[in-house]
């Protein structure tokens, strides 16, 4: 079960009703009579083909709405895209005025290839370990299967929600969901549901404990083309497509080499890190049976996956990209899928996240409920664990409040096999979709609800497309009082005292160290206490001396293979001094060596 929240209103929302549909989700019922018939719904729908790039979705829109009219859920099928339905499940709560719930999921899957699988990909074979293989099982047909049979058993043990709740099934998103959620967020139908909480795919967890994600990776979708003179395989010449392809290709392994090395190193999570990798390579002429081995191609391509981290300096990265991995001067162009769409997000790190009273309430009841500890992180993993989800889109229509959870827990060689041959999830992991018991969920009975206005209210404008809220809710808690804007003056002035006080020139805001600092200390939360003299000089400043010395070692390393220059540089300083600077230049960046004061030498031929 995983989570997705956007809030549409900054207070408080974390409801009863909200409350009891998780609980719902992660608690097993005691009853095991049901459990083959749970089984068998599961994998019923892991049987249906809903693969890209040639997904069938109606046979899967017909077992959702089969499933739902068992139920006793009102359903309907919406097609803003021939031949891509979007279904959606409505169960009415007491007040329908309130914002509702909506439980999104998404009906494709990613290829399988069948010849690498041991059991077929869509027979949801179950071993005599209980463990059912099938592509989707983990992303995301058993979060689907999850929602209907919580809400099954709401249903049958008689409760009925305060606020409405919604179910959408949706389509491609694992090809970026612009037919999908991207079409159904920005139409009159999600307008009319008065949403006021998503809930969406998130992580399973290894450890068993919540993991609440609050930003995931924006994916940028990178072709790099080379082109040049075609010649003859025995010629020896400069600036072929292959060669103009291949520096690119060694000047992009060493930037993903580096990041991957802040992730191997534990400086950061790698869902903060920009991950880039090679998704295709295309050069050559074909021949019914291989390609022409003796003549070297005129164009030669390469495609990356990339994946930006929230708070990353976009346009700093496309300027590399223009500059460094695809240079005109080498006869180079490229294109960047969704680099202008997602840039905007980027922006959005949401490290006020932490002080959300939404997040604090949260982490409340799920301690009451379960003494387990619940760790706000960005999205990380691997694979599918840091890539993109359909919860941009419900941010762009919405605000910039947005989270995953997830306490499903795998076995780690599982939760790395999702996009892999034999995707696979235990059945003990898939029993938890049964709901807890009413009573079992009364500790959440008292959650505060808000009183939220059944539609925009007077005042209310939209502005591009987002719901903006110009007037007022009648709500308990005001933004002012969320974010303490008070705090963030007080903020303000101590930097300025600090510059001021210590004569720091107030140029260095523009440096790149200022401003990640700036974001890792927002991001550490009020709870951080900022270190002191003596662990700056001592703890802190070896190991970022440490790190230092990684990165030399590896630009030492690439002189063996590119070779380097030794650039000697001498000037006069201030005082008259006659100095030598000895530098070594390469395909990364330069590197100091030395610096020898000559200014009591006296300068003759020798010299």
């Amino acid at each position: 079960m995983s989570l997705t929240m956007a809030a549409k209103y900054l207070p408080n929302i974390f409801t009863s009703t909200l409350t009891i549909v998780l609980i719902a989700c992660f608690h097993a019922s005691k009853s095991e009579s049901h459990d083959s018939q749970i089984i068998s719904r599961f994998q019923q729908y892991l049987q249906i083909n809903t693969a890209q790039p040639n997904p069938i979705y109606k046979p899967a829109a017909d077992f959702i709405i089969a499933q739902a009219k068992a139920i006793g859920l009102d359903a309907q099928v919406v097609e803003y895209v021939k031949s891509k339905p979007v279904i959606l499940l409505t169960w009415q709560g007491k007040q329908t005025s309130l914002p509702s719930i909506l439980l999104n999921s998404h009906t494709d899957v990613v290829p399988a290839e069948k010849d690498k699988w041991v059991h077929d990909p869509f027979s949801a074979h179950m071993d005599s370990n209980g463990d059912i293989y099938a592509r989707g099982s983990q992303d995301m047909k058993c979060v689907s299967v999850q929602y209907l049979e919580a809400l099954r058993n709401l249903k049958n043990r008689g409760f009925v929600p305060l606020r409405t709740i919604h179910a959408s099934f949706v389509p491609d998103e694992e090809i970026g969901g612009h037919d999908g959620a991207g079409m159904f967020v920005g139409s009159k139908d999600f307008e009319q549901l008065n949403v006021g909480v998503v809930l969406d795919e998130g992580l399973a967890s290894p450890d068993g404990n919540y993991r609440v994600f609050y930003g995931e990776r924006a994916p940028w979708w990178l072709v790099i083309k080379a082109v040049g003179a075609p010649g003859h395989g025995s010629k020896l010449y400069d600036n072929s497509a292959m060669e103009n392809l291949l520096k690119s290709v060694e000047t992009i392994t060493r930037f993903r080499a580096a990041q991957f090395d802040l992730v191997k190193a534990g400086l950061a999570a790698e869902g903060e890190v920009v991950s880039v990798n090679p998704v295709f390579l295309k050069a050559g002429t074909p021949t019914p049976t291989g390609f022409v081995m003796n003549l070297q191609p005129s164009e030669a391509e390469a495609g990356f996956d990339i994946r930006v981290s929230p708070g990353t300096d976009a346009e700093f990265l496309e300027k590399r990209i223009a500059e460094e991995w695809a240079p005109a001067s080498r006869n180079m162009t490229f294109q960047c899928w969704y680099c202008h769409v997602t840039r905007k997000r980027l922006s959005k790190t949401n490290t006020w996240f932490l002080n959300h009273m939404l997040w604090r309430g949260f982490v409340h009841e799920l301690q009451l409920f379960q003494n387990r500890p619940a760790r706000p992180e960005y999205r990380v993993g691997a694979g599918y664990e840091v890539a993109s989800t359909d919860a941009p889109h419900v941010q762009d229509w919405l605000t910039n409040l947005i989270w995953t959870e997830n306490r499903i827990p795998l076995p780690s060689e599982s939760a790395f096999n999702v996009f892999g041959s034999e995707e696979g999830k235990p059945i003990s992991t898939t029993l938890p979709m049964r709901s807890a018991t009413p009573s079992s969920a009364r500790t959440f009975q008292d959650a505060r609800l808000p009183t939220y206005p059944s539609s925009l209210t007077p005042g209310t404008t939209k502005s591009k497309g987002k719901h903006k809220m110009t007037g007022s809710c009648d709500v308990a808690n005001t933004i002012t009082e969320l974010f303490n804007l008070q705090n963030k003056g007080d903020a303000d002035d101590a930097i300025d005292k600090l510059f001021f006080a210590c004569g720091i020139p107030f140029h260095v805001a523009h440096s790149l160290y200022y401003k990640d600092g700036e974001a890792n200390i927002t991001r550490a939360g009020p709870s951080n206490v900022p270190p002191g003299e003596t662990k700056l000089r001592t703890t802190i400043l070896d190991k970022n001396y440490s790190k230092i010395n990684i990165l030399i070692e590896k630009m030492k390393a690439t002189w063996v293979i590119v070779g380097c220059s030794i650039i000697v540089d001498g000037w006069m300083d201030i005082r008259h001094h006659s100095l030598i600077n000895i530098m070594v230049t390469c395909t990364e960046n330069p590197y100091f060596l030395e610096v020898i004061d000559c200014s009591r030498h006296y300068k003759d031929v020798g010299f």
